[in-house]
């Protein structure tokens, strides 16, 4: 059985920051860079495959690389989600061992799995969200690691090397919207104002939020993913 995925991304180094630390993974293979885009994709879920975004700690050193070495390492693991995930986060603290002034680089993450039979698993760790819209109802699927003073609980990498639990909830994929975003959207969008433009077809819903982003300052980077099924594959 193969189903096929609609996807849509976009990212955008805000109106403060002068680079971007967000870096998105489609299928296998990542996107990251300074000039703000959006790309449409047709994706063949034939096996489970992974959409990730992982936002780099802003105000740390090399946001940028922390979120590149995660979704590559990501990637390049074998096993589990949960193993994968660790994988990405042995390889931060590797990079800052190999070379002491990296030391401490981080990043959250967060994505889903797409399997065949339209099951999917969501994770996280960190404040990256992923969100999904069904039948009217907007929710959130992820599970923010967050102090209530902003501060987050739980990264991949960082100064302290402790074992990361990450956030991991299967579920089915019907007639859903799934957002993948980083906390430069969730911190300036409410969750009403997200779902409203979520009602226009994912490539201007996309460019809408970015829109609306930097309507309203975008201090931190923003990225995002929207995916649905193909309507014919139903």
């Amino acid at each position: 059985m193969t189903i096929k995925l609609d996807v849509v991304v976009a990212t955008h180094r805000g109106l403060v920051r002068d680079h971007n630390e967000d870096a998105i993974g489609i299928a296998g293979w990542s996107i990251q860079g300074e000039t703000p885009s959006i790309v449409d994709l047709l994706l063949d879920i034939d096996a489970p495959k992974e959409l990730v975004i992982a936002d780099g700690l802003g105000g740390h050193l090399a946001g940028e690389i922390a979120s590149r070495v995660a979704v590559e390492s990501f990637f390049s693991a074998e096993g589990t989600l949960e193993d994968r995930i660790g994988a990405a986060d042995e390889a931060l603290h590797g990079v800052g061992i190999s070379d002491p002034r990296s030391f401490g680089l981080a990043t959250t993450i967060a994505g889903v799995q797409v399997h065949p039979d339209r099951r999917m698993t969501v994770f996280n760790v960190g404040d990256s969200r992923v969100y999904r819209l069904v039948d009217g109802l907007f929710g959130m699927l992820s599970e923010d690691d967050r102090h209530q003073d902003g501060g987050v609980t739980q990264v991949l990498g960082g100064e302290l090397r402790m074992v990361v639990e990450p956030h991991i909830f299967e579920t089915d994929l019907a007639d859903d919207i799934l957002l993948i975003c980083s906390d430069g959207l969730t911190t300036v969008l409410d969750d009403d104002a997200i779902a409203e433009v979520l009602a226009l077809p994912l490539r201007e819903a996309a460019a809408e939020l970015v829109n609306r982003t930097l309507e309203a300052g975008a201090p931190d980077n923003v990225t995002l993913i929207l995916c649905r099924m193909r309507h014919d594959e139903r």
